[in-house]
């Protein structure tokens, strides 16, 4: 079940859906001449979006799922005709329908499931220009604009989108023939829903407009809430940064000890000899070196069995025994 917390300056957090209250009645299908349109602005706040809203025309939700399934459907409904439900989607990452969904960053029209009927990277036609198309990066761009019209009579679903501040375009980015009346029934809840995956993330509806039989009222820019800054989320960025870059110096430090430590275990280090052990060296006849050297990268360590075998010549025939 969605929960509901109201921030002030006209937003409210919701979770996983948020829809208008009262049931939409919606014409007569065998008229087929109704019309509706829909006009929102909405901001996506984070990097790490997995599945973004979808504005979507439903009677209910049973047993939806998280993740790629957008909190509408699940593994056993998707695609029933039994579903009753239409959607566009506003994606931002790929995943789910690599074969349906051009990339990551699309926009798409839904029906019964999360297979796309139409798909197109998010863009809009630059008004004065034939064909040229301006890429809207859905999670980068900032506040973003969409229109959702259908038009009964001619069965046909236009999807238009461009940045906050750009007039509607024209041409609408997605022109799709659906008969809607095969698929929705008379009473339906029109809203959003969002889901993500293991990653959070934040989707802000600033405002929207929905009218049957007619034409959507303009939404009033101005009046628009502003989209607050998520202090905690980039704390926490800062933090780990820092917990990382102090992690990564003592474990320098560490293996830097390490290694002098094996150095001079390895290379300086050596026994001295005691007076006795001198005295008995002299008069045995072996001529003592006690000149320091002067490159002690030369001096060489000897195990046991190496002094053994470079004396024998010498403890041999005095009787002596190394230990």
């Amino acid at each position: 079940m969605a929960m509901a917390m109201a921030m002030g300056m006209g937003i409210m957090i919701t979770t996983n859906h948020s829809f208008h209250i009262k049931e939409l009645k919606l014409p007569t299908f065998q008229t087929l001449t109704f019309l509706h349109r829909l006009h929102c602005i909405f901001e996506f706040v984070g990097t790490e979006v997995v599945c973004v809203p979808q504005m979507v025309v439903a009677p209910k939700f049973p047993g939806a799922a998280p993740g790629h399934f957008l909190g509408i459907f699940n593994s056993s409904n998707n695609g029933n005709l039994s579903n009753h439900i239409f959607a566009v989607e506003f994606d931002t990452v790929d995943g789910h329908n690599e074969k349906s969904d051009t990339d990551g960053n699309h926009i798409g029209i839904n029906i019964n499931g999360m297979d796309s009927t139409a798909s197109k990277s998010a863009a809009y036609y630059v008004e004065g220009t034939q064909n040229h198309e301006e890429q809207v990066l859905l999670e980068k761009e900032g506040p973003i604009q969409a229109w959702i019209d259908y038009d009964g009579v001619k069965k046909v679903v236009n999807v238009t989108v461009c940045p906050l501040g750009v007039a509607k375009p024209a041409r609408p980015l997605l022109s799709e023939v659906i008969d809607l009346s095969l698929y929705l029934e008379k009473n339906m809840y029109a809203g959003f829903s969002a889901a993500t995956g293991q990653k959070s993330s934040s989707h802000y509806i600033l405002g929207w407009s929905f009218r049957l039989n007619g034409i959507a009222d303009p939404l009033d820019l101005s009046q628009l809430p502003v989209v607050p800054v998520e202090k905690s989320s980039r704390s926490a960025v800062k933090v780990r940064k820092v917990l990382i870059a102090t992690f990564s110096v003592v474990i320098f430090i560490l293996l830097g000890a390490l290694l002098c430590i094996l150095f001079y275990q390895r290379v300086m280090k050596f026994e001295l000899l005691e007076d006795w052990e001198l005295d008995c060296l002299a008069g045995s006849g072996i001529r003592i070196c006690t000149k320091q050297p002067r490159d002690l990268k030369k001096l060489r360590r000897l195990e046991l069995e190496d002094l053994e075998r470079f004396t024998r010549v010498f403890y041999q025939p005095l009787g002596l025994k190394l230990q």
